[in-house]
């Protein structure tokens, strides 16, 4: 009997513990890259926000969410970071903070939590991994000169675009596209709030696929 009482007491702890580290920040080592030189920092990522705490005073600051016009994760060790602060000497142009994580990484837990707490649409370079694909169209992004190739995957939930250009990947969720556009069965343009990406589809994109990106994109039954 007391056996059977220590395990639960042991269990009820183990769990008590998990649900209690379900809130805890995401810390790193970061540096803070200036227009000369860089400084050094520890950035936090929270439920309420997030803050870098610099060796340089004047470096350091702390916004809630609401506070970033834009969210970028550039790659697993880059976060650019858009504020509503105006820039000292260009009053026209806002200010980024461009952050490199000097240990660990973007991890796909810490998108989900920038995804789940910004209050607007954020950019991922990286194609985090998620559900099976419905279809994947292999696809050539333009660039005002150039472009890259990659496959386009469309999931239930988002599309992503994978490539290996360094910078050039996507995800987007259905709920932060803007609008889709279909020019003919090889061209596919997608508008966020943030960019459009138009890419030369490889093989013609069928009416069925492109009634489920519209229902999807525009909120109607798929």
């Amino acid at each position: 009997m007391r056996r059977a009482k220590w395990a639960l007491l042991t269990l009820v702890a183990a769990c008590s513990s998990a649900v209690a580290g379900l809130g805890q920040p995401f810390i790193f080592q970061a540096k803070h890259e200036h227009w000369r030189g860089h400084c050094s920092g520890t950035l936090t990522i929270g439920d309420t926000g997030i803050e870098y705490a610099s060796d340089k005073a004047e470096h350091s600051r702390k916004w809630s969410y609401r506070d970033l016009k834009r969210i970028d994760i550039e790659s697993p060790k880059k976060l650019r970071l858009q504020t509503y602060e105006d820039r000292k000497y260009l009053r026209w142009q806002e200010r980024d903070f461009e952050l490199e994580i000097a240990g660990g990484e973007v991890t796909e837990a810490v998108y989900r939590l920038l995804l789940a707490k910004s209050t607007r649409p954020l950019v991922a370079r990286v194609p985090y991994p998620a559900a099976a694909a419905l279809f994947t169209l292999p696809v050539k992004h333009r660039h005002r000169l150039g472009g890259c190739q990659g496959s386009l995957k469309v999931e239930e939930e988002r599309i992503v675009y994978e490539t290996e250009h360094e910078g050039d990947a996507r995800i987007w969720l259905y709920r932060d596209i803007s609008s889709i556009g279909r020019m003919d069965p090889y061209t596919l343009r997608i508008t966020t709030l943030l960019e459009t990406y138009t890419f030369d589809l490889k093989e013609a994109m069928t009416d069925k696929q492109y009634d489920y990106l519209w229902a999807r994109v525009y909120r109607l039954e798929a």
